[in-house]
């Protein structure tokens, strides 16, 4: 370790009360140096910075010096100290000792954020590169002859082997320092990661051996890795780390002779197994037993059982061997292939290959990993052989009954770690990317087609801390060359990455590959005219809620960005506000973080999947919802559904809108008003009387506050309307309560059908039936048989049972026995016979009910009566807020005919079933009581030791009624049930008839009035009819539209011919318009009506004046499709364009193989529907046989047409030459996305022309991005796509398009 002494900054004070006095470890010094951050410069010498003070004694004075230790170690938090002193002591004195030679001005006229000038600088920079040393010819003979390099591939291979031959440093960046005291000494200072040196370094720093190879998607980069292994292996005469070899000496060779006595420690944690030597092979450090099955993945020799270590020894630290063996990681989908890659272009019959799946499939001893030449594995491998290294430490409740071994990954010291599709290895938190980083090799090497696919360079950094090119791994001062690079200064940035950065361009190259032409074809879909009106609705969703993510985004990183948190009306109500920065809308999409670009993107995912299919959110139970995509019936009725609840919801609105006007001006006595009101709801609830009309509450409050006001009005309680209003009002009251009294009736039904039922149980069950048990417990048993039945009961029966202890007691008797059962039969009959007597006196409910009009005055008081009761009980209850705190309910003293039926009705449950009576509530499950339990253990026994037939027989009699009762007790639960909800149906007939109320004194009204709104002030009438004039006025409007909306949904539904315009009196030919009257218009004619862009227009039939945007659009039948190809089936436009596609192009090439691609799983199950329905052959992504469907689809044999592949997770790696055609379900907004699916089949080894279909749904979201990639390419290969142009994406008008007319 070196020290350098800084300065001198302070000596012993002579004098305490001088200037400049500071105290340091109890001593006073005084200050050599003027700096206003002396006190900083003191406190940064207290951490790890490499700077501290020494105290020396110069002409007899304590002095303190500044000292810095060259070679200290110092943590990546003192940085800031570290600078801080540097920067307080030194100066620049002369620019960078190593200066790039490139010009500045042609660097700073191109595109820094541009990855494809990003690569064309990595290109420069290898044109100077030096291959003298390194052989031409890398054709190797292990190669087959198919396998011929291109020559941009064997610059590859040579590059590859340059890195992995020939060291290669870069000279670090050092500034010359002076110092500000001491004008004779210089340092040499590297701002990148702060090391000071005292002398001018000569040597640079060593890159590791390895690297990058990023050549475009389809040029072959497998096949040069391929070329890179044989090119330069391992000496195979390499010694290895071993440990040092054990003399076999007679007393070991006992000990490794496996017998019955031998210790089993083995991986797979099964003693059990025989211990034979047949099967077991003895660990020659520890001396315990493994199967051979589990620690050899093939026959065993001497040789190898007199050289085995056992995974558990293999724990021991730094364990650890040379080998000779490369080791591939790839994803999963593409581990087979390199497998047959391999088979493929090595014809060497010795070059040994294991596909390794992991620990929990087999354990490989390392000494076994070093005996192939290659080892292929996959991340989901390694990201669960995380959990067999040190990194990971689980946590266990109770203490491990077994020891798990070591990854054996970890035990050796590889050759080569080859990492293909590494941008997979971006985060370097991620589990499969701790595991590669934990691998031990010699070189390291990554391959990707896509090492930018985020499209910032920034996202580099998990490629270079895999390749521990040092001190670049530090996240921060790889971020300062990043910096650096996008403020125009790429020189240290591309000096380092060209180092270890290999990429071959494919246009670069097309002469050299000789890959056939490819084509684009766009099929522009039109949306059908129902998914025209559901995607209208989702668009106008999900568009607002984008534009309020973005205002979120634009707040939270806004100036002076808080969180006020206000009371408003006694609620604490947080509220965010800031000055936004409108500039952040020109961020790029790769600059923000993940969660943020989610959030973002959410809303144009909804809206995209709509485009191609619907989809509906559908209720699986409480908790879950599921996603479901629908059909065009499915659709239809949907739609119909929701619009007819909407529609519904604003006519209920009218209705009570009204009525309540209708309220208030009785309140004011103009009841001329009022009445005009109310028959204005009449007329509407005569008006509509289909799936849309007129609630029934909302039609009795009318009735009954009709016959008052005309009473009122007419001074008179007779008038000639009278009896029909009565008449009208009874007939809607019974029609109500029959929803409820129905399901009274019905349930009575199924109880007189029972009693013929439970007759013939009580036949057969007599008082002595009821005592068989007795007869099998006071028979004549031995002391030996009681103590044998009693033990049978208290075992079989109350093991485990929950608060049954303290009867074990009375079973040790069988008087005790007796008494149980005889309490529990005896509270069966009781409870019985109380039910059924109280079910009684509802007699007049459940069989007697009839319409009020038709039912006696003393009937219809005697259900009110028992109606007030109830709502005086429970029924208040069971409405009331839970939240008002200050609307309690009175105490109840006693309990209503209802809540007293109900309480016998629990007991009764809880002795026929294992239950117990908690919160006046029966809890508990279905399962037989104890008791019964008991007697059925009785039974039992009876048969088991052959007791009279006739009491076996009274058994089963007494188990036939127990059931039957049982029954009888569900059916008159759920009787309960129903007439209560029938006495509640009474209750709100009557709560219906209530109008709202005007009071002088606002005050003395109850808190309950307050919260239904029944009672205001008279202050308040004229406000609050304002209130329901504007409330009838804006849901009449949305009730107009949405019924035109109704009218259009069954228009389609109903459709079967083209109807004639009643203006021109045509045909229309390719699309008519729908007025919300039901009447039709021609397009040309409709165009007409409107082409002074008026807002409004008047049907031609009815004269009825409506908005142009309620107007719906409808195109005809044979203007849908063209094409003569027909299908099975319909599904939604753009999947019958494919499916269609797929038949013409079979019916072109029948051998013909395609591959369809989407970002959805849904989409691509709607899709193998319609492919399944039209007979065409097909496999996919989904389920755990990816590989095999794989390998059938290219199969010609087995004449599999279509791959269907999720485009996140199939697209990458794969080798699909077979295929000619990619289809595109829909836009792809990452361009190496749709880079790496068309890469699959326009790539090395293709012969055919190939076509990307892409399939846009006509003016929607997905025409918008189509047209946004079109307009703005350069933008979109280069990922440089902002929130803004995510914001006019959205923005884009569909209004005025002829197929969509309004967005509501």
């Amino acid at each position: 370790m070196k020290e350098i002494t800084i300065c001198t900054i302070a000596k012993l004070a002579a004098d305490e009360f001088c200037d400049n006095i500071f105290e340091y470890k109890g001593k006073k010094y005084e200050r050599l140096l003027i700096n206003n951050e002396f006190d900083r410069i003191i406190g940064a010498t207290k951490v790890a910075s490499g700077f501290y003070l020494i105290e020396v004694i110069n002409e007899d004075i304590p002095h303190l010096e500044l000292h810095f230790s060259e070679n200290i170690t110092y943590s990546k938090n003192s940085i800031f100290y570290r600078k801080f002193i540097i920067e307080s002591f030194f100066e620049s004195d002369e620019d960078l000792i190593e200066e790039d030679s490139n010009d500045d001005s042609e660097i700073l006229s191109e595109n820094f954020h541009s990855v494809d000038g990003f690569y064309e600088k990595l290109k420069r920079a290898h044109a100077e590169e030096d291959f003298t040393n390194i052989t031409e010819n890398v054709q190797h003979p292990k190669l087959r002859n198919s396998t011929r390099l291109r020559p941009y591939q064997v610059r590859g291979v040579r590059w590859m082997l340059k890195r992995e031959l020939e060291v290669e440093k870069i000279f670090e960046n050092f500034i010359k320092l002076r110092s500000k005291f001491n004008p004779e000494q210089i340092l040499f200072y590297n701002p990148i990661n702060c090391d000071l040196r005292e002398e001018n370094p000569e040597e640079g720093l060593v890159f590791p051996s390895g690297g990058v190879l990023c050549d475009e998607m389809g040029l072959g980069k497998s096949v040069e890795m391929i070329t890179l292994v044989l090119m330069n292996a391992r000496n195979k005469g390499t010694k290895r780390e071993r440990e040092e070899d054990n003399e076999i000496t007679p007393e070991i060779l006992t000990k490794l002779k496996p017998t019955k006595k031998s210790i089993i420690k083995c991986p797979c944690f099964k003693e059990s197994k025989r211990k034979h030597a047949t099967t077991l092979v003895i660990c020659t450090k520890c001396f315990t037993a493994q199967h051979i099955k589990c620690a050899f993945m093939r026959e065993i020799t001497d040789e190898d059982r007199y050289d085995y270590t056992c995974c558990y020894c293999w724990k021991q630290p730094n364990k650890l061997i040379d080998v000779n063996t490369t080791i591939i990681v790839s994803p999963t989908a593409i581990k087979k292939q390199w497998e047959n890659e391999i088979k493929r272009h090595v014809c060497d019959k010795d070059f040994k290959v294991l596909a390794y799946n992991g620990i929990s499939n087999g354990y490989i001893s390392p000494k076994e990993i070093g005996k192939y030449d290659c080892i292929i594995t996959d991340f989901n491998t390694l990201n669960k052989e995380l959990y067999f290294t040190d990194i990971v430490k689980r946590n266990f409740r109770h203490d491990k009954k077994y020891e798990y071994p070591r990854s054996p990954l970890l035990n050796v010291r590889w050759w080569r770690v080859i990492l293909d599709e590494a941008q997979m290895v971006e985060n370097k938190d991620a589990r499969p990317s701790q595991m590669v980083k934990l691998l031990p090799a010699v070189n390291r090497w990554c391959t990707t087609g896509t090492p930018i696919e985020k499209g910032s360079i920034q996202h580099l950094y998990g490629l270079i801390y895999f390749l521990d090119i040092r001190p670049y791994t530090q996240q921060d001062i790889f971020n300062k060359l990043w910096y650096e690079y996008r403020n125009g200064q790429s020189q240290k940035l591309i000096k380092m990455l060209c180092k270890i950065m290999w990429r071959t361009c494919k246009k670069d190259v097309l002469h050299e590959i000789q890959i056939p032409e490819q084509k684009e074809l766009i099929h522009f879909v039109e949306m059908s005219d129902l998914q025209k009106c559901f995607y209208s609705q989702v668009h106008v969703k999900t568009k607002p809620e984008f534009l309020r993510h973005v205002q979120n985004y634009l707040l939270r990183n806004s100036e002076n960005f808080e969180i006020i948190k206000e009371v408003v009306q006694g609620k604490i109500v947080s509220r965010r506000q800031g000055i936004i920065d409108y500039s952040l809308m020109d961020k790029k999409l790769y600059e923000l973080d993940n969660t943020t670009i989610k959030t973002f993107l959410e809303p144009l995912r909804k809206i995209r999947q709509d485009c191609t299919i619907a989809n509906l959110f559908v209720n699986v139970n409480d908790q879950t919802r599921v996603k479901q995509t629908l059909r065009s019936d499915q659709l239809h009725e949907h739609l119909v559904s929701k619009t007819s609840i909407e529609c519904k919801s604003a006519l209920r609105t009218i209705c009570s809108s009204l009525n309540g006007m209708a309220a208030l001006k009785i309140a004011e006595n103009k009841f001329e008003e009022a009445i005009s009101m109310y028959k204005q709801v009449l007329r509407l609830a005569k008006d509509y009387t289909g799936v849309v009309s007129v609630d029934s509450m909302l039609q009795i409050h009318v009735y009954h506050n009709l016959i008052e006001s005309q009473a009122a009005l007419n001074n008179s309680a007779s008038f000639p309307e009278k009896e029909y209003f009565q008449k009208e009002m009874g007939k809607l009251e019974w029609k109500y309560i029959c929803n409820y009294y129905d399901k009274v009736q019905k349930i009575n039904e199924d109880i007189n059908e029972h009693k013929k039922q439970m007759k013939d149980a009580t036949k057969n069950y007599s008082d002595k039936s009821g005592l068989w048990w007795r007869d099998v417990i006071n028979s004549q048993l031995t002391r030996d048989e009681e103590e044998r039945l009693l033990d049978a009961l208290s075992t079989e029966v109350l093991q485990g049972a929950l608060g049954q202890s303290q009867l074990h007691e009375q079973l040790r008797t069988t008087y005790g026995l007796e008494l149980i059962i005889t309490k529990w039969i005896d509270n069966i009959e009781k409870y019985t016979k109380d039910v059924i007597k109280r079910f009684k006196t509802l007699d007049f409910v459940i069989n007697d009910l009839k319409p009020v009009h038709e039912q006696s005055s003393e009937m219809n008081e005697k259900i009110n009566t028992l109606a007030q009761n109830a709502l005086n009980c429970h029924l208040y209850l069971e409405h009331r807020d839970e939240d008002d705190e200050d609307n309690l309910p009175p105490p109840r003293t006693k309990l209503c005919e209802m809540c007293s039926l109900k309480k016998v009705i629990n007991e009764y449950e809880c002795t026929l079933f294992n239950k117990s009576i908690i919160d006046d509530n029966a809890e508990g499950t279905w399962n037989p009581r104890m008791e019964e339990r008991l007697l059925k253990a009785i039974l039992t026994y009876a048969r088991r030791y052959r007791f009279d037939e006739e009491i076996i027989e009274m058994g089963k009699n007494f188990f036939i009624y127990l059931e039957a009762l049982k029954t009888r007790y569900r059916l008159l639960a759920q009787l309960w049930v129903e007439v209560n909800y029938t006495i509640s149906a009474f209750d709100e007939l009557n709560m219906s008839k209530m109008r709202i109320e005007v009071v002088e004194n606002y005050d003395n009204v109850a808190k309950e009035d307050k919260r239904l709104g029944v009672k205001i002030a008279k202050y308040e009438v004229d406000s609050q009819i304002e209130i329901f004039r504007t409330q009838k006025q804006e849901a009449e409007i949305q009730f107009t539209r949405l019924n035109g909306r109704l009218k259009y949904l069954e228009h389609l539904k109903d459709k079967t011919e083209t109807p004639t315009c009643p203006i021109c009196t045509n045909i229309a030919k390719e699309r008519y318009y729908v007025t919300i009257c039901a009447h039709s218009i021609c397009m040309e004619c409709f165009m007409i009506l409107t082409k002074d862009k008026r807002r409004t227009i008047n049907c031609p039939v009815c004269r009825t004046q409506q908005q142009i945007s309620n107007i719906y659009a409808v195109t005809c039948n044979n203007a849908v499709s063209n094409s003569d190809i027909k299908i099975v089936g319909s599904y939604s436009p753009k999947i019958d364009e494919i499916i269609r596609c797929i038949l013409k192009l079979r019916q072109d090439e029948p051998d013909v193989k395609i591959l369809i691609f989407s970002h959805w799983d849904s989409i691509l199950s709607a899709i193998i529907t319609g492919l399944k329905e039209n007979s065409i052959t097909f496999r996919s992504s989904f389920g755990s046989k990816f590989n095999k469907s794989v390998e059938e689809f290219k199969d010609y044999s087995l004449d599999i047409t279509c791959m269907l592949m999720n485009l996140k997770f199939g697209g990458k790696g794969l080798n699909l030459t077979e295929a000619s055609h990619v289809f595109l379900v829909e836009p792809i907004l990452n361009a190496d996305d749709e880079m790496q699916a068309i890469g699959r089949v326009h790539r090395i080894g293709q012969i055919k022309e190939t076509f990307v279909h892409k399939f846009i749904t006509k003016n929607t979201i997905e025409s918008a991005i189509y047209d946004k990639i079109i307009q703005e390419k350069d933008k979109w290969i280069h990922k440089e796509f902002t929130i803004r142009d995510l914001e006019n994406i959205f923005s884009i008008d569909f209004g005025h398009s002829d197929d969509i007319i309004s967005f509501d």
